[in-house]
This record gives C-alpha cells, sequence and structure tokens, in this order.
C-alpha cells in the first residue's frame, strides 16, 4: 500500500483535480497496489464521475463518413432526396 504524507496527497489532488479527476476518485486508485490492478464497476465508474454513461453495443461514438458507394446502414442512411454534391478546392 502506499503511503502518501498530507502534503503529497494535497498535491496530487490539486494536480488530478485540474485534469477532472476527483480527489475520491485518486483514492480508489491509491488503494491499488502497484503490482497489481483493480476493477471498478460500472455504478462505482458512474459515482466517480470517471464515465458519464454507457454506449449501447449498437452506437459507436465518433464520427462516420459515408462515402457515395457506402451500402445503407444505421450510421449511413439514405434519403431519396440526397444527392452527391462534388466540391474542390482552388
Amino acid at each position: 500500500m502506499n503511503t502518501l504524507t498530507d502534503t503529497d496527497r494535497e498535491e496530487f489532488y490539486s494536480y488530478f483535480t485540474e485534469m477532472g479527476v476527483s480527489p475520491d476518485a485518486f483514492d480508489t486508485m491509491m488503494i491499488t497496489p502497484p503490482d497489481g490492478r483493480g476493477d471498478i464497476l460500472y455504478p462505482q465508474a458512474i459515482a466517480l464521475d470517471i464515465i458519464d454513461g454507457a454506449i449501447r453495443d449498437d452506437e459507436e461514438p465518433g464520427s462516420h463518413f459515408c462515402g457515395p458507394n457506402v451500402k445503407e446502414n444505421v450510421r449511413c442512411p439514405r434519403k431519396s432526396e440526397a444527392a452527391i454534391v462534388l466540391a474542390s478546392v482552388n
């Protein structure tokens, strides 16, 4: 188990708080031994603000680019009124 002085702990709290990590999340990290790993369950991760929700299996974060020849799917729906617009860079 890591032992920190109160001064060290306050410096770490300040540092991690600037990065958006709460003191509670920091304390949770510190109970994990350096040669092991700890598991944080979904409800605990929500409570510690490590995550703010779950992404459903059929959703993927990020941008999706749909080219003119891609097959229609959930991420790239086709509309009958859609038209392909060619762009040029001058």
